[in-house]
């Protein structure tokens, strides 16, 4: 059945094949992950106290039991503007829209077939694991993506 396409088998407008473009795409995808990790680098701290929502590039090194402490106000605590929760998430969503592996499994058996059976599919496979190994990449490096369960049982622990 011709019903069943990936996303990036071919252009929606001009029914060009994509896998010919796998470097650009590649490289695009890379631009857009290296810009979010800018944005997370560049981002502002704001207070997290709704009435003074104080802003600044500037570590100002005062730190309190729950992060940085507002140098504005009392109660206050700075956070980044976009945390590296954020930036996780983000790259989370990249892996899921390019994970050809999952997507396959949630297939039929007649609608995988299908899908393999078209001309270059093994090129597509091929861009899609290679923008799936980007991807990983830049997930590797993210601290949100490690479970250090040391530090979760800490409290649990008691040194005598």
């Amino acid at each position: 059945d011709a019903t069943y396409k990936l996303s990036l088998e071919a252009c929606e407008k001009c029914g060009a094949d994509l896998s010919r473009y796998s470097t650009y795409i590649c490289n695009r995808v890379e631009d857009a992950l290296r810009n979010f990790v800018t944005k997370h680098l560049s981002s502002l701290f704001k207070c997290d106290d709704p009435v003074c929502e104080f802003r600044t590039r500037t570590h100002l090194m005062k730190w309190c039991r729950e992060g940085l402490e507002c140098p504005k106000c009392a109660g206050g605590v700075l956070r980044k503007e976009y945390s590296g929760k954020d930036l996780f998430d983000q790259q989370m969503f990249f892996k899921q829209i390019v994970d050809i592996q999952a997507a396959m499994q949630e297939l039929r058996p007649e609608q995988k077939r299908s899908i393999q059976t078209k001309p270059g599919f093994t090129s597509l496979m091929a861009l899609y694991n290679n923008l799936s190994a980007l991807v990983a990449r830049y997930l590797e490096k993210n601290t949100y993506s490690k479970v250090d369960l040391a530090f979760i049982f800490a409290p649990m622990m008691k040194i005598e």
